[in-house]
């Protein structure tokens, strides 16, 4: 029976060839004999620079931008002079934007901020400790937010104070 089948298929197969190849050959004669189409080349485009995108320091957008800026810009007041004496930390040598929250480390009797750095140093804070270049002095740590106040002079002999927020960064 398999031998049966077996020969039934060869003539099947051969059946639908037959006759084809040679339309299948003039066809193909014919569109080897045209003329090939003018293709423009693709395009090369300018290459872009490449873009990285880092909100790490910026405000972020499920804040307010008026809550924002108020907290940035916070009233000011007229301060006590800083001490000019006394020795700078490490972290008064870096701009308060550049700096921000990314943890917490706390003990019974004790809480201090972790701040990172544009180049991701991290430090510890605690109240009292002094960070940006406007003689900021930490005034309170919470779970969000380390709050400062900045003394600020107006090049006259007033020093005016103003408190900055460094918010808790957001991690993915």
């Amino acid at each position: 029976m398999s031998s049966w089948l077996r020969c039934f298929f060869v003539l099947a197969v051969s059946a639908c060839s037959a006759g084809g190849e040679s339309k299948l050959e003039d066809r193909l004669s014919q569109v080897r004999g045209q003329q090939s189409p003018n293709v423009a080349p693709i395009p090369r485009f300018p290459s872009q620079p490449i873009y990285t995108y880092s909100s790490r320091f910026k405000r972020s957008p499920f804040i307010a931008e008026s809550e924002f800026k108020a907290n940035v810009t916070a009233e000011q007041s007229q301060a006590l002079p800083p001490d000019l004496d006394r020795k700078k930390q490490p972290l008064e040598l870096k701009e308060v934007s550049l700096i921000s929250m990314v943890g917490l480390v706390r003990n019974k009797s004790n809480l201090w901020g972790l701040v990172a750095d544009q180049t991701g140093k991290l430090s510890k804070v605690e109240l009292g400790s002094y960070l940006g270049m406007n003689f900021g002095e930490v005034t309170a740590i919470d779970s969000s937010k380390i709050t400062i106040i900045e003394k600020i002079s107006d090049n006259r002999g007033r020093w005016f104070a103003r408190s900055r927020l460094i918010f808790m960064e957001e991690v993915e």
